[in-house]
């Protein structure tokens, strides 16, 4: 017995926080997963089949079947059946999983299974408490921890301006505050109800800890979610439901005002968590998901547009201004279920809702033990916050529906039922067979699936065999259209590095990759810069402006401008606008030499500038105009910014260290979370406190910077050559591709797909890059001439347009 609990507790574990989590982003762990799901539903349905036994029959038996044979339907019909029959994967699966553990709840095992959850619950908690613990002490348990905050006390410093949400149990910190936020609920309830003075001591604590969690992830459908589940729960408990048999009025008033009340508060706390600009520009994109949801599903009324393919779809109905390549659902479970399966999909999901509700007040009019009743109050009012959650995230990952389907099926299942089969005969044994049938031909396909993907793995780690690995890819899984898009980007790739010059070749690969994926905005980009280079002037604007169409965000609009003015291809206001356009819709800011070798980009550039703060145009101006920057010193700062203008000033203009670090000290005081004012600090303390800039260059480090270099910063304070070479080679942050576009689209599959270096952005500026200009002088005086080569080429691929680096090379004999 000892042995079966440990062996579910160690399947839970994995299924909570290894398979169900990173089951997208670790492919071994994907192939693990296939494969030990299959195994284990396999021999569970092989055995209740070799019993004569149906699946365990629940109240909802009859709904679940329906929507699974309307799911195969509606993928069937999709835009995209391969990926939509492998999404269906996950919800069959959960599915099957509420059919074991209704199995097991009908043979009394409730408290095994409630135990198991409190566990999941506790490593919750415990992996979430280490996240924090490597925050504050350096332990470097997650990434960006190597310093803590503990090391950087000081200067009346005592508490961190801003911490991290937590995420590291489940990858993500609303899916964490979505898994503790009804525990909250069912831990506190169990402390109360359970009989062992012990047992409740612990689960108050867990309660509080789960708490103290879900606050840390800083979600504010976290709160929903916890303020819906007590609004519902102190309704219970203060009302009792017969308020309907005997009327009290002041009992209604008290629970109105209180239930007002929680909801006042959390509103509350909601609206000024979405003060930030981050939260109103995300708030923005999440209006633009549930408007397209809508029309999705008016487009699509009947099957959908297929399950899991919101993302997919999304990319035709989204606002190309607010663009955000990592949504997947549409953060709204009920916008999207229309959306994906349409209204029949969504009607069968209200009669699944009806039919738990139904079966819930059963439960719970049946129930004649108070505490028993208030548990499952308890479920019912953590099913409601789950449920005021999904009208902004869409929760499909295993830990959380995980957590729904335990809560269901204690809600439902009969705790009294006979510890024998007498439910399970009640149903045909062909819905065994029919289950079991599903999940070996899922089996099998993924086992070709696999072997599929690990080739395309092999592929984008590059090498000689990587066309030949693309190209095997698709064979094994030929509907997959990643693959096949893969296998277009590599040929091109490799038709221009055979032949620079001819490339009619690459300019057919990329019609078909285009043709394939019409909204793959990266793959336009680079055609027009194929199309240019084979002098199609007009041909690649337009391919411009299709992938401005897609996302605004991108490169499009900046080398639409650059092209057409290279060709006088357009007017002159139309140049500029489109300049501006660039820099306003992208966020990027003009700091690189880019920006003023020609007069319409200086005349963009200071049009641009206008919509940044004080700081930001003092920093572009200290670039390309330094004459006028001194028109942005405030007389008396107030703001943050402007104090750091003053700093800045003082500094880099009057060398007044002490003034600059009293400007910087008060942008500090005012904007305390801002990394990048610790580290503009820490060059005006590196000659007078080398020890306050060393700490302050730690703050920035912890805190985060996004104009600012720390490690740039800390060459001033190396005193070794292999000391100051390190810094030299980590001055800047690696640039990172973007694989959204084909994990969002291929079920979490990515690929390389990158732009043309002369299709990228300029690139910081020769300042932020001077370091490894340093590192390449350094290399030259050592006469380490293919290093100092490399470092040019590094520069050039970060800042394609950095004539400096590409200067270098021609007249170390090599084009760039």
């Amino acid at each position: 017995m000892r042995q079966r609990r440990l062996g579910l507790a160690l399947l839970a574990v994995y299924l909570s926080f290894i398979g169900g989590a990173y089951y997208n982003t670790i492919f071994p762990v994907r192939f693990f997963h296939h494969f030990i799901i299959t195994v284990l539903l396999a021999v569970w349905l092989g055995r209740r089949l070799r019993r004569g036994q149906g699946l365990p029959h629940t109240s909802i038996n009859r709904p679940l079947y329906a929507l699974v044979g309307f799911w195969i339907i509606s993928a069937a019909l999709s835009i995209d059946p391969r990926i939509a029959f492998e999404n269906l994967w996950f919800p069959i699966v959960h599915i099957l999983m509420f059919f074991v553990i209704a199995d097991w709840m009908q043979h009394g095992r409730q408290r095994l299974v409630m135990e198991i959850q409190f566990l999941l619950a506790a490593l919750a908690v415990i992996l979430g408490g280490l996240q924090l613990a490597s925050w504050f002490l350096g332990l470097g348990i997650v990434p960006g921890t190597q310093v803590g905050w503990i090391d950087v006390i000081g200067d009346g410093l005592l508490f961190p301006p801003k911490i991290p949400g937590i995420w590291l149990p489940l990858g993500v910190t609303t899916w964490m505050a979505g898994y503790t936020a009804p525990l909250v609920i069912i831990a506190g309830v169990w402390g109360g109800t359970v009989k062992q003075h012990d047992y409740r001591i612990v689960l108050r604590g867990l309660a509080v800890a789960l708490f103290i969690i879900m606050i840390f992830t800083f979600s504010r459908g976290g709160l929903i979610s916890l303020g819906a589940g007590f609004a519902v729960l102190i309704w219970f408990r203060v009302l009792r439901i017969d308020v309907v048999r005997r009327f009290n009025l002041s009992r209604v008033l008290l629970v109105g005002g209180t239930v007002a009340g929680m909801v006042i508060v959390v509103a509350f706390v909601v609206v000024s968590m979405s003060q930030s600009n981050a939260k109103v520009v995300g708030d923005a994109r999440r209006i633009d998901m549930w408007v397209s949801a809508a029309e999705m599903a008016r487009d699509n009324p009947v099957s959908g547009i297929g399950p899991g393919l919101f993302g997919r779809a999304y990319r035709d109905y989204r606002n190309p201004s607010i663009v955000d390549d990592r949504m997947a659902t549409a953060h709204n479970v009920y916008l999207n279920t229309v959306a994906e399966t349409g209204f029949i999909g969504a009607v069968l999901g209200l009669w699944l809702l009806l039919a738990l509700v139904r079966a819930w007040w059963g439960q719970w009019s049946r129930a004649e033990d108070a505490m028993y009743k208030f548990r499952l109050e308890a479920t019912f009012a953590a099913l409601v916050g789950f449920g005021a959650q999904s009208l902004v995230d869409v929760f499909v990952a295993t830990p959380l529906v995980l957590l729904a389907i335990i809560l269901i099926a204690y809600s439902i299942i009969d705790q009294s039922a006979p510890d024998d089969d007498t439910n399970s005969r009640r149903v045909n044994r062909l819905e065994t067979g029919i289950a079991l049938g599903i999940v070996l031909i899922y089996g099998l396909g993924f086992i070709q699936a696999d072997r599929a993907q690990l080739s395309h793995q092999r592929s984008i780690r590059g090498g000689d065999t990587a066309l030949q690995d693309a190209q095997r890819a698709a064979e094994l899984d030929p509907d997959l259209r990643l693959y096949q898009l893969n296998v277009f980007y590599l040929s091109a790739q490799q038709a221009l590095a055979q032949s620079p010059q001819d490339i009619d070749a690459a300019i057919q690969y990329y019609e078909q990759a285009l043709e394939l994926e019409p909204t793959w905005d990266t793959g336009w980009i680079n055609y027009a810069a194929l199309l240019q280079w084979d002098g199609n002037i007009s041909g690649a604007l337009n391919a411009l402006e299709t992938a401005h169409r897609i996302n605004h965000q991108n490169t499009a609009r900046l080398h639409w401008a650059r092209l057409a003015e290279e060709m006088d291809a357009a007017s002159r206001d139309d140049i500029v606008d489109a300049y501006v356009e660039a820099l306003v819709d992208s966020g990027h800011i003009p700091f690189a030499d880019f920006w003023s070798q020609t007069e319409l980009r200086r005349e963009a550039l200071f049009r641009a500038i206008e919509e940044y703060n004080v700081e930001v145009r003092y920093r572009v101006m200290t670039i390309h105009d330094p004459e006028s920057r001194m028109m942005l010193l405030a007389e008396s700062p107030h703001t943050a910014a402007e104090w750091w203008v003053d700093g800045e000033y003082a500094l880099r203009v009057e060398h007044d260290l002490q003034r600059a670090i009293n400007s910087f000290t008060q942008a500090i005081e005012q904007q305390p979370g801002n990394g990048d004012y610790y580290a503009s600090r820490a060059r005006a303390e590196l000659t007078i406190d080398a020890d306050a800039a060393r700490r302050d260059l730690l703050r920035a480090e912890l805190l985060g910077t996004r104009w600012e270099y720390p490690n740039a910063i800390r060459i001033a304070l190396a005193t070794t050559s292999e000391e100051i070479r390190d810094l030299q080679v980590h001055a800047l942050p690696p640039r990172v591709a973007d694989l959204n576009f084909s994990g969002v689209l291929f079920a979490g599959r990515v690929a390389q797909f990158e732009l043309f270096p002369e299709m990228r952005w300029p690139g910081p500026g020769s300042a932020a890059l001077q370091p490894w200009y340093d590192l390449a002088d350094n290399y030259l005086d050592d006469g380490r001439v293919q290093n100092a080569v490399q470092v040019y080429q590094a520069i050039l691929d970060y800042a394609p347009f950095e004539d400096a680096a590409r200067v270098r090379l021609d007249e170390l004999g090599l084009a760039a």
